[in-house]
């Protein structure tokens, strides 16, 4: 009864330090880049099968935080990036009635904070990114910019005094998204850390899924260097030629004009991988939204893009 007893305060152990809550802070924000990396590749690689995978990756990438950051929220008390580092959420007032699982209300809230608040914030990013490359500042889009620069200052100023804060002793949480769910970490029972199937731990697979994007991103890489390693020492004159090139029957009824708008071109931009000329802002935001060349349908991205300077620009 008294071990049992000493885990239904947050004040009854010693808190983690400021290290260990930043290094699960950056466990949470790096699966999605990852995940975002190998829904790329499998677009790339069969854009008609997987190419959906880009197109809707917020989506995906929401559906599943949901289920993994519910799981652990209702079977370990934490998020899964705490779980592995040995941390998880007790409410900042009252006591766990049902050690380790959380109260309602802040297992609804940690719910909130860990996958539709971040969700949000990405859609956000992205349409504000968006805007910036179409050059488009007038109107609301203006008011939506200067908004977002706003609360993007309010936002780290606030996660950085909350850490001061911490160190300091004068807050029982590090992150202000743990002050909304009215929750604290600390260390997560020893009994909450053993498990009957040691390799099916949650530290375990953090661990394994750690090191598996590590050696993965590492590799992936070493692949990009050799093959442009053989590029670069192969000689262009000793590769056979290719046939000609065959036009699209389609591509002579766009003329000078822009496949997506079909106007006169306006700041005239070739999409590399299918040569054809577009408007700058049609193809930019084509891009954007398809991920693929509109008249070829090939894979495509606004890194493929290509400004083209005309003597009448």
């Amino acid at each position: 009864m008294a071990e049992r007893g000493a885990h239904l305060t947050p004040t009854s152990q010693a808190k983690p330090s400021i290290f260990e809550v930043i290094a699960q802070d950056s466990l949470s924000v790096t699966f999605q880049p990852a995940l975002k990396r190998v829904a790329t590749f499998l677009a790339t690689c069969n854009p008609e099968k997987y190419g959906w995978l880009v197109t809707w990756f917020e989506e995906v990438h929401f559906a599943f935080n949901t289920i993994l950051q519910y799981h652990y929220l209702k079977h370990h008390g934490g998020s899964f990036a705490e779980v592995v580092y040995g941390l998880q959420r007790v409410p900042l007032h009252g006591i766990m009635s049902r050690f380790p699982e959380l109260p309602l209300r802040q297992e609804v809230m940690s719910l909130l904070c860990l996958c539709v608040v971040p969700y949000i914030r990405a859609k956000l990013e992205n349409r504000v990114t968006q805007y910036q490359l179409l050059g488009v500042s007038k109107g609301w889009v203006q008011v939506l910019l200067r908004l977002h620069s706003t609360l993007h200052f309010l936002w780290e100023s606030s996660v950085l005094g909350n850490y001061l804060s911490y160190m300091t002793g004068h807050s029982a949480s590090h992150s202000p998204l743990l002050h909304l769910a009215g929750v604290t970490l600390q260390y997560a029972a020893e009994h909450e850390q053993e498990s009957k199937f040691p390799l099916l731990s949650a530290k375990f697979v953090g661990y394994l899924l750690t090191r598996t994007l590590e050696f993965g991103a590492f590799f992936l890489r070493f692949l990009q260097c050799w093959h442009l390693g053989d590029m670069q020492h192969t000689s262009v004159t000793a590769l056979p030629l290719p046939p000609p090139f065959e036009g699209l029957p389609q591509a002579a009824q766009y003329g000078e004009v822009c496949p997506i708008c079909f106007q006169k071109w306006k700041n005239e931009t070739v999409l590399s991988v299918s040569g054809f000329v577009f408007c700058y802002r049609c193809i930019v935001q084509y891009l954007q939204e398809n991920h693929c060349c509109p008249v070829t349908t090939y894979p495509a991205d606004t890194g493929d893009l290509i400004r083209i300077y005309s003597s009448s620009s």
